[in-house]
């Protein structure tokens, strides 16, 4: 992007520059926000946050070799002597949104598909754009980029024409869902399931239904959870509306779900099109149907649903930390790990459970779960009823990592093969001695992020199949 465009772009906020120069000789190359991560050609946009101003940073930037930065013009002094500032009236937030707004509507042509709920959106975004790379130029927002900081620098930095963008909405205070639709309307909007997550922020199940609900649009098109069209009946319209689930009333029905030494497998059936369809996938995740159908409403939306498409997701592998199957050994014993160490809710914590009950295997089948965090007064209540459910897991050794896992563990102290402890280096003691004693295992491990739930593997050799 030259900066004349960028100046254009940043009309509104009074841009200008700091020093003479011709606009139209500079080409910018990213938007960072981290000084740190500046390379050459780049320019830095300084944004605020809870500890810190970006404005303190321009100077590393500039160090960095940044070719410009941003500026609100009351701290024009923060801009080395001689260095390029873009001076505007209003906070640097207000421009990134600004640029991911033009970048947006000038390089997508066709449809922008909107992911969110509480489980399920990066795989579903990996998903949808694992299938829809075979035919069409696909942006799919890269790691985990989403919400009011995530969604507008990913666009920000988008570069090329795409026909399609998958972008996931990720939320975790009211307000985020809306601003991220301003940026990026969606053409196709898709509401997975719902789970307690981020309800410190977002105060109880309900403000998570309230604010996931904000992606719905009542004049476009939507793909909702079946059991979930009960709390948006309102703002709904049925004719642009697919529903998906395993009720039988659900517009994509799901049906026969099976953990295979292979994966898991199962059955659809699409009303709209009148079609029944069996996949098999490369994936441990008895709910993994739930996002397959998602994305199979989506595809009717698109206009580009074909059985040929939607068997490619059959080829799917699933990023490292969620869902991924690695293999490793700790002396002589073999581990076959799902790895799912990303990050956790009540959901997750749910598919996991039922998954490991039922997947057929001679190893020792172990289910390692971390602290649930950012779930303010629900966090002992979730906790408890994740004990509850453990209770009627059989055949499976549990490790329950940390504080809030006590809860959980309150529930099964009765119950044989349970090991706890708050904290981390004596938990994986125990876990590593008792992979020792096994011929071969099969771990499941799942955890909040900042819980390091991925530490479980630093002890162990990785192997190849």
């Amino acid at each position: 992007m030259k900066l004349s465009t960028l100046l254009t772009i940043l009309k509104p906020l009074n841009a200008k520059l700091s020093k003479n120069i011709n606009p139209n000789s500079i080409k910018i190359s990213e938007f960072k926000i981290d000084s740190r991560k500046v390379n050459t050609g780049d320019c830095f946009i300084p944004l605020k946050g809870k500890n810190t101003d970006g404005h303190n940073y321009i100077k590393n930037a500039f160090e960095n070799n940044a070719i410009c930065s941003l500026a609100h013009i009351n701290k024009a002094n923060k801009c080395p002597e001689d260095s390029l500032c873009i001076l505007i009236d209003q906070d640097p937030y207000e421009a990134l949104l600004l640029i991911a707004k033009y970048k947006h509507k000038k390089y997508i042509k066709e449809k922008t598909i909107a992911i969110t709920g509480s489980a399920g959106k990066t795989t579903t975004k990996y998903m949808l754009a694992h299938i829809l790379k075979s035919k069409f130029e696909v942006y799919f927002t890269p790691g985990n980029l989403n919400g009011d900081i995530g969604t507008p620098l990913a666009l920000a930095n988008l570069n090329h024409t795409f026909d399609f963008a998958i972008l996931e909405f990720g939320t975790a205070k009211f307000g985020e869902i809306n601003l991220q639709k301003r940026i990026a309307p969606p053409d196709i909007s898709v509401l997975l399931k719902i789970a307690h997550a981020h309800t410190q922020f977002l105060k109880n199940i309900k403000g998570v239904i309230k604010e996931k609900g904000e992606i719905l649009n009542p004049t476009g098109k939507n793909v909702i959870a079946y059991d979930l069209l009960k709390h948006y009946q309102s703002i709904l319209n049925k004719s642009n509306t697919i529903t998906f689930g395993y009720n039988p009333s659900a517009d994509i029905v799901i049906a026969n779900v099976k953990i295979t030494q292979n994966g898991t497998t199962g059955n659809v059936n699409i009303k709209p099109i009148k079609k029944q369809i069996t996949l098999n996938i490369p994936v441990y995740h008895k709910h993994i149907f739930e996002n397959i159908s998602a994305i199979i409403g989506t595809l009717i939306h698109a206009n580009v649903y074909s059985d040929k498409l939607i068997k490619s997701i059959e080829s799917f592998v699933p990023a490292q930390q969620r869902g991924s199957i690695e293999y490793y050994k700790l002396n002589k014993t073999l581990i076959t790990f799902a790895n799912y160490t990303y990050n956790a809710n009540d959901a997750s914590i749910t598919n996991a459970i039922e998954t490991i009950q039922d997947i057929k295997t001679n190893a020792q089948k172990i289910l390692y779960i971390a602290d649930i965090l950012e779930l303010g007064n629900q966090s002992q209540a979730v906790h408890k009823q994740i004990g509850k459910q453990l209770k009627k897991l059989n055949n499976t050794t549990i490790f329950l990592q940390g504080p809030l896992m006590k809860h959980a563990y309150n529930e099964l102290k009765n119950k044989k093969h349970v090991f706890y402890s708050e904290d981390q280096g004596s938990l994986l003691k125990k876990l590593n001695n008792y992979i020792k004693s096994q011929s071969s295992v099969f771990i499941w491990a799942i955890g909040s992020l900042g819980m390091k739930t991925f530490n479980i593997v630093q002890d162990w050799k990785p192997i190849k199949k």
